[in-house]
């Protein structure tokens, strides 16, 4: 684990509400970075059936979790991949102004095996921050950090259940669009029945 003190952290760090605004650097290297969509699989978290729904606002769901296990089982790559190599970290709010990182699960260009499998760790409300998806590869000096936050906004409290972080190619979004594939490997699919054009990180929230 490696700790990053703010003022030597990426600007998209700072999106992580650890502090009251961003300067104008920041919001322009945060304007180039990746963007992404988190959407949770409705009663995933035992809280109803599951009907093959993504949502992608659930504060109908208490999030009701201080300390959670989260399981990140892997990146499924769209036949042609819309990130390519990336590593993804764990932010944990540390003492001051710190952000603690933890690398968690790194994936390669596409064709070439990384190495990186599904990985569990534990975590306590409010300190888990979420993610932190950073360019790998080529892309690595001019890709910018971009951070996903989890969390009820005012107790950092979890919502438990299956998610999966859907990276944002720019096109119209709507979750309506997707629904549960029924496979754990793969659990996005398209209502129209086109291929998934974008890649997307799979993780659980469980009690622990």
């Amino acid at each position: 684990m490696k700790r990053r003190e703010f003022l030597g952290a990426p600007a998209a760090l700072l999106g992580l509400g650890l502090v009251g605004g961003l300067s104008s650097a920041a919001q322009a290297a945060d304007a180039v970075a990746e963007k992404f969509v988190v959407l949770r699989l409705a009663g995933s978290g035992g809280e109803a059936e599951i009907t093959g729904a993504w949502q992608e606002s659930w504060t109908q769901v208490a999030a009701n979790l201080r300390r959670a296990k989260v399981t990140v089982h892997g990146l499924v790559q769209a036949r042609v991949s819309s990130l390519g190599a990336v590593d993804v970290e764990s932010a944990f709010f540390g003492s001051g102004s710190s952000v603690n990182m933890a690398l968690v699960y790194a994936t390669a260009d596409q064709g070439q095996r990384s190495g990186s499998g599904p990985i569990a760790f534990y975590v306590q409300a409010p300190s888990f921050g979420g993610f932190v998806l950073t360019p790998g590869g080529a892309k690595r000096k001019t890709g910018v950090p971009s951070s996903i936050s989890l969390g009820e906004a005012r107790s950092g409290q979890l919502t438990p259940g299956r998610y999966v972080i859907l990276h944002s190619t720019g096109k119209r979004f709507s979750a309506s669009d997707y629904l549960w594939s029924g496979n754990d490997d793969r659990p996005l699919m398209r209502r129209d029945g086109r291929a998934i054009d974008a890649d997307y990180l799979i993780f659980d929230l469980e009690p622990a």
